[in-house]
């Protein structure tokens, strides 16, 4: 028979076996919960017990019984019921959400200048060459750097209108 010490520190029993393998299944009694053990007569966790193990065993079996497996890294992700429309991509399993669009303008609008808003979509190596042609080319080469990037300041807001700005 076995003694079982609750949450509350009670103590609740004698269970025989039987019992606790029905608590265990209904989730009543988990691997931390400190069982008297009939043997020892001290407390320890219940998946200690080589009686209980099993049933611990039985109860995760039970619960893990996935409806549909998730896609593997690289498998295409379309809604079930339909097919993939052509020339449309749906998001790979583990791709970043979709960033938003406002949060890409206010930092084009207000931090452009340093390609924070590059940064925020993810091409740091295209943040990097605008941080690069502001502040270090534009002064070297009087002026011309900075219509370099005054152009490409300009397309990126086209870009980021149309969401095809380069992600990564």
């Amino acid at each position: 028979m076995y003694r079982i010490i609750g949450e509350d520190g009670q103590e609740y029993g004698p269970a025989d076996l039987q019992t606790i393998e029905q608590w265990i299944a209904e989730g009543r009694l988990n691997e931390g919960t400190s069982v008297i053990d009939p043997i020892y007569g001290t407390p320890r966790p219940a998946m200690q017990i080589p009686e209980l193990q099993q049933a611990f065993q039985q109860r995760l079996q039970a619960s893990y019984r996935p409806q549909n497996p998730p896609p593997t890294p690289g498998q295409m992700m379309a809604p079930p019921g339909q097919l993939q429309a052509p020339g449309h991509h749906y998001p790979r399993y583990g791709q970043a959400p979709e960033k938003s669009m406002l949060a890409g303008l206010l930092l084009w609008l207000f931090l452009g200048w340093a390609g924070a808003h590059r940064f925020y979509y993810g091409d740091v190596t295209g943040g990097v060459i605008m941080l690069i042609l502001a502040l270090v080319i534009g002064p070297m080469t009087c002026g011309i750097g900075w219509v370099v990037w005054a152009a490409w300041w300009v397309i990126d807001f086209f870009l980021i209108l149309t969401k095809t700005i380069r992600r990564t």
